[in-house]
């Protein structure tokens, strides 16, 4: 009588193909996810290029002003209302829906009482939990610590709208900073007027260097208020921004901070804390 010789793996050479599997998985794992991220970031810059197109649309169809970070609208009972730069831009950013509700005259036109959520204004890198978020992580450029400065200081001003000609005709309108991102920022119906509240939607420079954890896409410590309002990403080295001629950019985290400041102020020699140097090519690839 003859046998035949089962067929099989034996535990050995099952234990190494396990092994096996789990180092391909080990592999294959981060670059998925990476992929994943490069999706997201792409996105991100998407959504911040159709931003700023919409604000330079603002711009060009209006008096060629940029939209001051915070106006006031009268609502349906003729008081005045805060009125996020946001807000200027909504139709332009395809949500004419909240922009009819929000019109002056009509109830609901106070930007504090919306709950939409508005996914253009998020970066995918940095999703909501939920779909009644107010969040944004798009700010604009309003210059050396928030509000009531000079045109010379930022773009998004409070007390005189900033013109594209004033932009071009000085530092020029591809190296100044329009809008960056900010994980930290807060949410775009945000009607503070209060300096310190900032933050909500803008974006800042300052005359000395920034504190401890508080440098441009600085994750490591917690910052409030002012120190609150750079740029920051959940991206791994960098950050997205979109310069005053609509074109959108990927800039080092590792960017001098005499460059940053050079690229917020739109006539930097007569900025607050006035910026010299020359800027060139080259410093924004760093």
């Amino acid at each position: 009588m003859s046998f035949r010789k089962a067929s099989g793996f034996t535990i050995v050479e099952l234990l190494v193909v396990i092994t096996i599997i789990g180092i391909l998985m080990a592999l294959l794992f981060p670059a998925i996810n990476a992929a994943r991220e490069s999706a997201r970031k792409g996105n991100c810059v998407s959504n911040q290029r159709q931003v700023g197109v919409a604000i330079t649309t603002f711009a060009n169809t209006g008096k060629g002003e940029f939209p001051k970070h915070l106006n006031t609208k009268k609502d349906d009972m003729g008081a005045d209302v805060p009125w996020p730069w946001v807000c200027n831009v909504m139709t332009n950013i395809g949500r004419g829906d909240i922009a009819d509700v929000m019109q002056a005259g009509t109830a609901g036109v106070n930007p504090a009482s919306r709950t939409e959520r508005i996914d253009i204004l998020i970066c995918p890198s940095d999703k909501p939990a939920d779909q009644t978020s107010q969040q944004i992580n798009y700010v604009a450029n309003t210059g050396i610590d928030g509000l009531d400065e000079g045109p010379a200081d930022g773009v998004f001003m409070q007390t005189k709208q900033v013109t594209m000609a004033y932009v071009a005709q000085n530092d020029g309108a591809s190296t100044t900073l329009m809008l960056s991102e900010n994980n930290d920022a807060g949410e775009w119906n945000d009607n503070s007027i209060t300096n310190t509240d900032v933050a909500q939607t803008a974006l800042i420079w300052q005359a000395a260097a920034p504190s401890a954890g508080c440098g441009l896409n600085d994750n490591s410590g917690t910052c409030t208020g002012l120190a609150a309002a750079r740029p920051r990403s959940s991206h791994s080295g960098g950050f997205v921004v979109t310069f005053c001629d609509g074109h959108t950019s990927f800039i080092s985290d590792q960017i001098d901070y005499n460059v940053y400041r050079l690229i917020m102020t739109p006539n930097g020699s007569s900025a607050t804390s006035p910026q010299s140097d020359i800027l060139s090519e080259a410093d924004l690839d760093k």
